[in-house]
């Protein structure tokens, strides 16, 4: 990654933790544990802002006033519509929206991949691809080979302690090395290069690859909708509007996605 990017992937993410961080405090919301806390405080760093909330969110944290930044996270009650926990949920949601809102253009989850996917190809195909689109691909690139690697160093430490075992049969022992050679592989072939912006649209065509901000960008300008992204809020039904929101126009309907964090999951909102 580069030097400019981490500096700005920095900066988004000690954005959004202070802006949730004051906002959970200026709504009273608890944390039922820690892991919740630290799950909370990252919330929004999977979901690298547009350039133009990043910006406003600087603008009202420079002013140091955490009661300030929090009463700009607007909590407003609305319904949850869910969709399934097998990775695909961006994009169910996206075309969950798409039927509600009686569009005629009523896609598929499968239909949206694919159709992200091919923006993004024809993106990078032209001379000068979109600036905001190749910062977002770069973010998204870092937080998965991130997201691997902590799955694979956790599966890895765990086949370790099973082949390291006392008294262990020694088959037991081969075979907890093989899975750990086949985990390595998997890990490998996982793995996008930094700068690798084709493998991660190609990547997006994957049933259960996580859709992050490269595909809401470029789905949002495509379908003519407003993306805007709200965490949990401090009771049932309520929810936070966050700093990060994809193609907001007044004149675009907005499809609103609450993120949760401690499931790295998006479900569907309607208005009540």
């Amino acid at each position: 990654m580069s030097t400019t990017g981490t500096q700005l992937t920095d900066g988004i993410w000690s954005t959004i933790q202070e802006a949730i961080d004051s906002a959970r405090e200026f709504f009273g919301i608890k944390d039922s544990s820690d892991a919740d806390l630290r799950a909370s405080e990252t919330a929004m760093a999977h979901l690298n802002m547009s350039s133009e909330a990043e910006d406003a969110t600087h603008a009202t944290l420079d002013s140091g006033d955490a009661k300030k930044t929090a009463s700009t996270l607007k909590e407003v009650a609305m319904m949850q519509v869910p969709s399934t926990d097998n990775g695909d949920c961006l994009f169910e949601s996206i075309a969950s929206y798409m039927s509600f809102s009686g569009n005629s253009y009523q896609p598929s989850a499968s239909e949206l991949r694919e159709l992200a996917s091919g923006l993004i190809y024809a993106e990078l195909a032209k001379r000068s691809p979109d600036e905001r689109l190749v910062m977002f691909l770069e973010h998204a690139i870092y937080e998965h080979n991130e997201s691997i690697e902590r799955r694979y160093n956790e599966e890895k430490t765990n086949l370790i302690a099973i082949s390291s075992l006392p008294g262990i049969a020694r088959e037991q022992a081969a075979e907890a090395a093989q899975e750990l050679e086949k985990l390595e592989a998997s890990y490998q072939q996982g793995k996008i290069a930094p700068n690798g912006n084709h493998a991660y649209a190609a990547k997006v065509k994957n049933p259960g690859f996580f859709g992050n901000s490269p595909e809401m960008y470029v789905l949002a300008k495509e379908l003519n909708i407003s993306i805007q992204i709200y965490g949990p809020g401090s009771r049932a039904g309520s929810f936070l509007e966050m700093p990060a929101n994809y193609n907001i126009s007044a004149d675009s309907p907005v499809c609103a996605l609450l993120y949760t964090p401690e499931k790295r999951h998006f479900d569907l909102l309607i208005g009540t």
